[in-house]
């Protein structure tokens, strides 16, 4: 398992907030950083990988 380098929790906040605010983190990265993300929005399943 990757060692996570930034961590997001969105926990409680529901769509489209998650995906949101999990683009706008994973644009702040560089290669080979990992962002953690932590999310109660069960659309998050779906919308997350599709980033």
């Amino acid at each position: 398992m990757m060692q996570a380098t930034t961590t997001l929790d969105t926990s409680g906040l529901l769509c489209p907030l998650p995906v949101y605010k999990a683009a706008m983190a994973l644009n702040g990265l560089t290669a080979g950083e990992v962002l953690e993300l932590t999310t109660t929005d069960p659309g998050a399943l779906e919308d997350i990988p599709a980033l």
